[in-house]
């Protein structure tokens, strides 16, 4: 059985890093290299939260922790589409062929609000209390889902993988900004 309390701060982590780095890529900033860092960690994050919530695999790696642990009467569910799973895992954790191939568009505030809905339906199911950190994590999870809420202070966003160049580029209402192959910046 995994160490549970040391792992509610490492759950808490992915569910503040999460909030943090969407919040950073609405708008998009200037500098394509913060960008490309913000999306690429909001997506590493958002990875392992949907790990996290799933229902524990039949063949677990030994110390992988699932919310199934806190609660075991949590029904796992993912909540990013196994497209996206599959171009996290094949664009941005692994150096793989397959970012050669087609552009996927991401709307991070969209996987901020699924994931987050998510965490926080267990977290309401597992209960107040037990584990501080869970707890301060449903917090930031709710007051940035009500953020979002409002069109008004939270614009969409679309964050879109590239083939070549760099990883990631981020759209806003403007244009696309993303590093060409040799390094130059340019609007789409």
């Amino acid at each position: 059985m995994p160490n549970l309390d040391g792992m509610a701060e490492h759950v808490a982590y992915e569910v503040n890093m999460l909030v943090e780095t969407a919040r950073r890529l609405t708008p998009p900033l200037a500098d394509t290299v913060t960008n490309n860092a913000h999306l690429e960690s909001f997506l590493i994050h958002a990875r392992s939260l949907d790990n996290f919530l799933r229902p524990i695999p039949k063949n677990p790696q030994q110390d992988d922790v699932f919310a199934q642990h806190f609660y075991a009467k949590w029904i796992g569910k993912g909540s990013l589409p196994d497209g996206l799973r599959d171009d996290v895992n094949k664009r941005v954790a692994h150096l793989t062929d397959t970012r050669v191939g087609e552009q996927a568009d991401v709307s991070p505030a969209g996987v901020a609000r699924s994931l987050l809905g998510t965490f926080c339906d267990f977290s309401a199911q597992l209960g107040a209390g037990k584990w501080p950190a869970l707890d301060e994590a449903e917090a930031v999870a709710l007051g940035y889902l009500a953020v979002l809420l409002d069109p008004l202070v939270y614009p969409g966003a679309f964050a879109t993988t590239t083939t070549s160049g760099t990883v990631v580029m981020v759209k806003d209402f403007g244009g696309y900004i993303a590093t060409a192959p040799g390094g130059s910046d340019h609007p789409d």
